[in-house]
């Protein structure tokens, strides 16, 4: 009987080895699927101002200047959030694609959709949420604040336009600024990567930089924010497609950083005659 059991024994061991091994390439394959889609997520780049995605519906439907009321939104919302953060004595600074805008436009992006603006985030908790929808509701804009992205959605009661404020922490005592949020934590190399920046970019006193024909703060060094936030293009401008063979060409087609008030206004912003 021993030796009529010994194969079956040894059967019904390699056929547990076999479920266990393919377990363990099911788990693997599994691992490597859901992997594989963090980290595509996370390697995400900004969209609409460099490193586009030219697959995207929503890109490439993107006008290759907005209509000049949408335009003027932008400016509105941008000088009204500026003003209101400078009332408060919270340091805003135009971020991301606002900040190309006004290095390259002194105003939006013309394809722009919204603002985008920095405050540190020290000095912006010092105020209750309803402090902030106050002081907004002066300017006719309403304020709510979206915990997965850890950042403050604004609106435009006259003219619709919108702006995301970005609050930046230097959380940890160190040299950089961080921005806060579930996304920041959970999509975490997204966020090292994409959304972090030198604390001495912001060491006072702030170069000033016009947008919309308004001074405002800037961070230190010009382009060298971006180069953290758009580490593989920074440095050249990625247009949508219906901007190919247009004549569209920027009045200010140089990077510009001013010192002093500004003249133009802003309805000269744009070239809006082709």
């Amino acid at each position: 009987m021993r030796l009529d059991s010994s194969p079956k024994k040894e059967n019904m061991r390699k056929v547990r080895l076999s479920q266990k091994t393919r377990r363990w390439i099911t788990f693997a394959l599994v691992f490597f699927f859901l992997f594989g889609i963090y980290w595509y997520l996370n390697r995400r780049g900004l969209r609409w101002y460099a490193w586009p995605y030219k697959w995207d519906a929503k890109f490439t439907k993107l006008e290759c200047v907005r209509p000049k009321v949408h335009l003027d939104g932008l400016v509105d919302i941008a000088r009204a959030t500026y003003t209101t953060f400078d009332e408060l004595g919270v340091t805003a600074f135009p971020i991301y694609g606002t900040l190309f805008g006004a290095l390259r436009y002194r105003g939006p992006v013309p394809w722009d959709e919204d603002v985008d603006m920095g405050v540190v985030g020290s000095e912006l908790d010092k105020y209750s949420f309803s402090q902030l929808q106050a002081a907004f509701a002066k300017h006719g804009i309403a304020i709510r604040y979206y915990s997965w992205g850890g950042l403050y959605k604004l609106k435009s009661g006259k003219s619709g336009a919108e702006a995301d404020v970005m609050p930046f922490y230097n959380v940890y005592g160190g040299a950089w600024m961080y921005r806060n949020g579930w996304e920041a934590y959970i999509l975490f190399l997204n966020y090292w990567y994409n959304h972090v920046f030198p604390k001495r970019l912001l060491t006072p006193p702030l170069p000033k930089i016009e947008f919309g024909g308004m001074m405002m703060n800037m961070t230190h060094g010009g382009y060298k924010i971006q180069t953290y936030h758009f580490k593989e293009d920074w440095f050249r401008e990625v247009r949508p497609p219906q901007c190919e063979g247009s004549k569209f060409v920027p009045k200010q087609a140089k990077p510009v950083i001013v010192t002093s008030a500004p003249e133009n206004p802003k309805d000269a912003l744009y070239d809006f005659s082709f």
